[in-house]
């Protein structure tokens, strides 16, 4: 699915997203990432 069809989805249906956080370390900075894991179209309720 392409960036246009997911922004244009989340307008209409919604997106619920699972995800998982983590810290990235790389030439001594730390920074929190969001690694995506799952998109799916519509809202859990």
């Amino acid at each position: 699915m392409s960036p246009e069809e997911l922004f244009d989805l989340q307008g209409k249906a919604g997106l619920t997203v699972q995800f998982t956080l983590g810290v990235n370390r790389f030439n001594g900075n730390e920074t929190i990432q969001l690694m995506v894991d799952k998109l799916m179209p519509g809202q859990i309720n």
